[in-house]
């Protein structure tokens, strides 16, 4: 009888304990996601604002993306910054941005939330962030940024690939064949350049270049994993691709040109490598649709460097919605 009762009071106990538990769990859940909510989502992304972000970020939160090989470390002023910079750059940018919170764990005073963003309900990256409790409150400390799966990356290429800007349709209008020796500046991930290689047939071959060496792993991986071969996989500089000795058909860049920093000395710097009559393809959004960039592709923009580095505006296709492609040659 005694050993029933202890065990009827201890059940009771644990019983009693774990809800309190589970109420007070829930209390700091709120909390942390409210913090959340007007500091991160609110104050960093969608309305830039600052107030917002020094209530509910640490002074000496830290901010880490990764670049390239390394991590870039940012404090919470410098981040505030960037922000108001890069969004008065972008048009219509407030409420772009939503998340999808998970709380992966809350011990004691501390926290860690996985954030799952997406731009205009589309994913994008995902960041990691940790929380702890202060006096007055649940404050963000840390924040790494940025990070993509590849199961994410993989689905927003095709989703890109499938409403934007169909590869297929693109290779039609530019006149890309098998057999064809291709360059691709800015590859990244591989996006354009596994469709490129498939395209050109084991008869062709794509150079694929890029500055960051992590991206090129990634299509070396991706490569190696669906049996692709015609892919050789360039580190270039910000001002030369670092093309083998070789003669192209064809050098694209795919959402690159408006990120380049040194573009005319690119284009001077790939002119040994174009065969008679070979085409640059620029693909770039269309600036009158979606700003991406303190230096648009406006069609002024590109003739203007084109004629610089010693070539011309042949073409402009504008049959994709948000896009344009521009077509230059040699002089």
């Amino acid at each position: 009888m005694k050993i029933k009762l202890f065990t009827l009071i201890f059940t009771l106990l644990i019983g009693l304990t774990s809800n309190l538990l589970g109420q007070v769990n829930e209390k700091e859940k709120k909390a942390i996601v409210d913090v959340i909510n007007e500091a991160y989502l609110g104050g960093m992304y969608n309305n830039d604002d600052a107030k917002a972000m020094h209530k509910g970020f640490y002074d000496k939160c830290a901010f880490q993306a990764i670049e390239g090989e390394g991590i870039e470390i940012s404090t919470l002023q410098e981040t505030i910054s960037k922000l108001e910079n890069f969004k008065s750059q972008r048009k219509n940018w407030n409420n772009r941005t939503s998340v999808k919170y998970t709380i992966l764990d809350i011990i004691g005073t501390g926290a860690t939330v996985r954030s799952d963003v997406s731009y205009n309900k589309e994913p994008k990256f995902v960041d990691l962030l940790t929380l702890v409790k202060f006096p007055d409150g649940w404050k963000i400390t840390f924040l790494m940024h940025d990070l993509v799966t590849e199961e994410l990356e993989l689905a927003r290429e095709a989703r890109i690939n499938s409403d934007r800007m169909p590869p297929q349709k693109v290779f039609d209008a530019i006149g890309i064949k098998s057999g064809m020796i291709i360059g691709e500046i800015g590859a990244g991930n591989g996006r354009y350049s596994v469709q490129l290689a498939n395209r050109v047939g084991n008869n062709g071959k794509v150079y694929a270049n890029d500055i960051n060496k992590s991206s090129l792993n990634f299509l070396n991986e991706r490569c190696k994993k669906n049996g692709i071969t015609n892919i050789e996989t360039i580190l270039g500089a910000e001002d030369n691709p670092n093309f083998p000795n070789v003669q192209m058909d064809i050098v694209m860049m795919v959402w690159v040109y408006h990120h380049l920093t040194k573009p005319i000395e690119i284009l001077k710097s790939i002119i040994p490598n174009l065969k008679k009559g070979a085409k640059i393809v620029i693909l770039d959004p269309n600036p009158e649709k979606e700003i991406d960039s303190d230096r648009p592709s406006t069609k002024e923009r590109v003739e203007k460097e084109a004629l610089e580095a010693g070539y011309e505006l042949v073409e402009m296709l504008t049959f994709l919605p948000m896009d344009n492609i521009f077509i230059l040659k040699l002089k």
